[in-house]
């Protein structure tokens, strides 16, 4: 570790607010690490967070918009299959 009172710009003003800002972030982080561990045990009791929600909301409109398309589809393709039945029924013998 350097010895700071080598220095020309050394104050003793400096390095007490130095020592008191270095506890104070060492508090914070202290703080800030709590917070994630609590959320994070909580997120575990509960499995719902609101990504899992959202997630399953834009899962379940996904899935909800297959079906009608799905169902559109199979719609035309019965369309279709009935126009090409009426026009072979209409055709003359040849």
């Amino acid at each position: 570790m350097r010895d700071r009172t080598a220095s020309r710009k050394y104050s003793a003003s400096n390095e007490e607010f130095r020592r008191d800002h270095k506890r104070r972030r060492d508090w914070g982080l202290i703080q800030r690490h709590e917070l994630k561990l609590r959320r994070l045990a909580a997120e575990r009791a509960n499995p719902q967070t609101p990504a899992q929600r959202e997630a399953a909301a834009h899962y379940a409109q996904t899935e909800a918009n297959a079906r009608v398309a799905l169902a559109r589809h199979a719609a035309n393709l019965e369309a279709a299959a009935q126009k090409k039945a009426a026009a072979a029924h209409k055709k003359p013998p040849a």
